[in-house]
């Protein structure tokens, strides 16, 4: 009974078989896959259609080691699921991912699961292998995957174009803080080439270890890193540097390495401490204006009345002497407060054609004697210097002051020498180095020294009013250069270093004019008899003014203030021949009162008078009718010209009006 009972199981297992095929491998095609089933020896028991196109007919692999027909090997795989799956009947189905080898040799991806077919005792006497196709799926991952290839290829070639053609800087460090990528913007802006820097440190480009530190701490902590710093050149040269420093990540987050953007902001730093001097210095000279403004008038007060007790008492007369050393004084007082409106823009210019070697020549004689025996003096002109318009004392003055300068920085003797010469400052120029100028052409004076030199900190305040490393010094020497060049279009550049002397540069803008000279006669104090009305707001001037005033034979009326000045000049304009105003009023501006007399009177007289050079508001009054500009302070000999002709006395006046008088009587605002 045994033999047939086994061949009636076998029966029975091939008729499951044949169902269970019937059954899996139409649902497989669908799916583009296949079904088999292996018996426990890993024989080839049946298998479906697609097996078929696989690996041929079933009555050529029936009974086969699988192994060798779907895979190609002479042995069972390692990891065999279907002995696993004999051995415990319980284990959940599994899955592998192989190629198998096809009739024609072809190597083909597929998704297997092996499935146990029980028997009714629970053993396995078989297991069902289905088998999905993924060579669609693996063509489509490759097309992809070359695809990806091919934009990280682009990506890299058009990133590396990128780093290639940026003018800044893109340096990419490791974790041992070791160059790996150093683009040519790097290469200009630190001097290192690509072979130079790669393999070395970071911190061969900046100035401190705590700097290195500073920027890895941040980066550890933050991820980033932002900010200005100062580094070094290949050469040892500092440059001023901004930075932006990011960590660069693997997928599991790991950093490998920082990515660094760097900009050269050494121009644009030097262009905003330029602005920065500019805009102090003109705070402070407005400061120096309102100085020189106030003791003006005290010095004004001061020399009037001495010229009026002059002439109350006689030259032999012990007291004449010492009103004579209190003129001394006080002029040298005003020497000093021209020098402080000179920088605040307020000083007295009278600007005419003229060649500075003319300047140079004339001052030199001076010079000689007050730089002293043990400095050389030598001098260097251009033969064919251009013509720039500017006031010959103030340029003399811009001389003295530079050479007195160098003088004090040449204690034990050495060589002055003072130049002239042409130049032409294109655009380029001007944004590299000569922030505060503009283009075109220039006359260019330089004074250099071979004297002590300049710290960092000594020039970096040169040009300050009151800074002064030599205790004798009024601080004021370079100020006033500064400001008197200002005020003539032009600027100044100063070059030092400690032990290698100083060289300071005036450049002045060029005109087409050729220089003149010309002969100024001397000047007379004018009369008159017309009635003038005075409308100042200072006692001291007033007094001195209406003296003077009465002195040249004109009856005075007196105004403290702009309000005052209207009202007296409602109630006595019939007899009013002339106002004499002042700019600068406590209760409105002086233009206002102007406009306002225009009002009043159309056809009346009125000559300004400020302690500034002329400003926008006179220059507007002079062209809505008034009659001249007089700045303080004046002499006696230049109000009377002034007058004469604000009455319409041309005739009287002496042609040159640019000519100082030498009568010490004045007024000043």
């Amino acid at each position: 009974m045994a033999p047939y009972a086994d061949e009636q199981r076998t029966a029975d297992l091939h008729d499951l078989y044949e169902q269970i095929m019937n059954y899996v491998d139409p649902l497989m095609g669908i799916i583009g896959g296949g079904a088999a089933v292996i018996d426990t020896d890993l024989r080839i028991v049946n298998y479906g259609s697609t097996h078929e196109k696989w690996f041929g007919p079933i009555e050529q692999n029936r009974g086969r080691p699988c192994y060798i027909v779907f895979c190609g090997v002479g042995k069972p795989c390692p990891d065999c699921p279907i002995q696993q799956l004999v051995a415990d009947p319980d284990m959940p189905a599994a899955t592998r991912e192989r190629d198998i080898v096809t009739k024609d040799g072809t190597h083909r991806p597929v998704r297997m699961a092996f499935l146990p077919v029980k028997d009714p005792d629970g053993n396995v006497p078989c297991v069902m292998e289905v088998a999905e196709d993924k060579t669609a799926e693996r063509n489509t991952e490759a097309k992809l995957a070359e695809r990806n290839r091919l934009l990280t290829e682009r990506e890299t070639r058009r990133l590396a174009s990128l780093t290639q053609t940026v003018t800044d800087a893109i340096i990419l460090v490791g974790t041992d803080l070791k160059i790996t990528v150093w683009n040519p913007g790097a290469e200009r802006i630190f001097g290192y080439t690509a072979d130079e820097a790669t393999g070395r440190q970071i911190n061969m480009i900046h100035t401190s270890e705590e700097d290195v530190a500073e920027i890895h701490k941040a980066l550890l902590e933050k991820g980033e890193f932002i900010s200005e710093k100062t580094c070094r050149k290949k050469n040892g040269a500092p440059i001023d540097i901004a930075i932006s420093v990011s960590c660069q990540a693997d997928d599991d987050g790991n950093i490998e390495g920082f990515l660094g953007f760097v900009k050269d902001i050494t121009e644009l730093r030097q262009t905003q401490q330029q602005l920065f001097q500019a805009q102090k210095m003109e705070s402070i000279g407005t400061l120096a204006g309102g100085i020189a403004h106030d003791f003006n008038n005290i010095l004004s007060s001061i020399l009037g009345h001495a010229s009026f007790l002059k002439e109350a008492i006689t030259p032999d007369s012990e007291l004449y002497t010492d009103i004579e050393r209190i003129e001394s004084a006080a002029l040298t007082g005003a020497g000093l407060t021209r020098q402080l409106l000179g920088f605040a823009r307020g000083g007295k210019y009278q600007p005419r054609p003229m060649c500075l070697n003319d300047v140079v020549s004339d001052t030199i004689e001076m010079l000689s004697r007050t730089v002293g025996k043990n400095i050389v003096l030598r001098k260097s002109l251009h033969p064919d210097l251009w013509t720039v318009e500017a006031d010959r004392t103030q340029m003399q003055q811009v001389l003295m002051n530079l050479c007195i300068n160098s003088r004090d920085a040449m204690l034990e003797g050495g060589t002055l020498l003072i130049e002239t010469g042409n130049v032409e400052l294109s655009q380029e120029d001007i944004m590299t180095t000569y922030g505060s100028a503009r283009p075109g052409r220039h006359v260019r004076l330089s004074v250099n020294d071979t004297g002590a030199g300049m710290d960092e900190e000594t020039r970096r305040r040169a040009f300050e009013p009151f800074f002064s490393r030599n205790e004798r010094g009024s601080g004021l020497g370079l100020a006033t250069v500064y400001g008197i060049v200002r005020n003539h279009g032009g600027f100044t550049t100063l070059y030092s270093e400690p032990g290698k002397g100083t060289t300071v540069r005036v450049y002045l803008p060029v005109i087409e004019t050729v220089a003149e000279e010309k002969n100024r006669p001397a000047l007379e104090v004018l009369t008159g008899t017309e009635t003038i009305l005075i409308i100042d707001d200072e006692p001291s001037v007033q007094q001195v003014l209406a003296r003077m005033l009465e002195r040249m034979g004109y009856p005075v009326l007196v105004a403290a203030s702009g309000g005052e000045g209207l009202a007296a000049y409602a109630a006595n304009k019939d007899k009013i021949d002339l106002i004499l105003l002042d700019m600068l009023l406590p209760d409105m501006p002086g233009e206002e009162v102007f406009d306002r007399l225009k009002e009043t009177s159309p056809d009346v007289r009125v000559l300004l008078s400020s302690g500034f050079s002329e400003t926008e508001p006179a220059i507007g009054a002079q062209k809505r009718g008034a009659l001249g500009f007089l700045e303080k302070p004046y002499t006696i000999s230049e109000l009377s010209i002034a007058i004469r002709r604000a009455l319409g006395k041309e005739s009287e006046a002496p042609v040159d009006e640019d000519h100082r008088a030498t009568d010490r009587e004045c007024v000043g605002h």
